[in-house]
């Protein structure tokens, strides 16, 4: 009178919370890269400020993927229980590797891209961290073990 099947819950959930993620993300993306003026113009009214968010808005945009997956797979760690694994990951890739390069790509004895060389090198930690962790989920969660259940 019961059936036993093999439910894989847990790694659906994380899939679809990546994907869910990484779709909001992509329409806040386009939305910073197609309309950075607008945006800008929203939020201040002095030409100099418009300028300069319709400058680094574009920049935003292209983060926007990188800083919704990070923080997506930190969340589905932290539900793992792993909160020093996003810890060490962003240590590493907001003061080793985005400040430095942000540093490097702003200043005169570097690159000399001024505000937009720190958007750069923060885009590129991002993207670094959000790797990292993407691997530590894929990781920590290619343990999940179907579950039965009986009904």
């Amino acid at each position: 009178p019961f059936t036993v099947k093999v439910l894989d819950f847990g790694l659906a959930a994380v899939v679809a919370a990546l994907c869910c993620g990484a779709l909001v993300m992509s329409a806040f993306m386009l939305l910073f890269l197609l309309a950075p003026q607008f945006l800008a113009g929203v939020l201040a009214s002095d030409p100099r400020a418009v300028a300069w968010g319709a400058a680094l808005l574009p920049i935003a945009g292209v983060f926007q993927i990188g800083d919704g997956l990070q923080v997506t797979a930190i969340g589905l760690l932290r539900g793992a229980g792993d909160v020093r694994s996003p810890f060490w990951i962003n240590l590493v890739g907001y003061w080793a590797i985005a400040l430095p390069l942000g540093c490097w790509l702003a200043f005169p004895w570097g690159q000399g891209l001024g505000p937009q060389g720190l958007w750069w090198g923060l885009a590129a930690g991002l993207f670094a961290v959000a790797l990292a962790l993407l691997w530590i989920v894929r990781w920590r969660f290619a343990a999940l073990r179907p579950r039965l259940s009986v009904d």
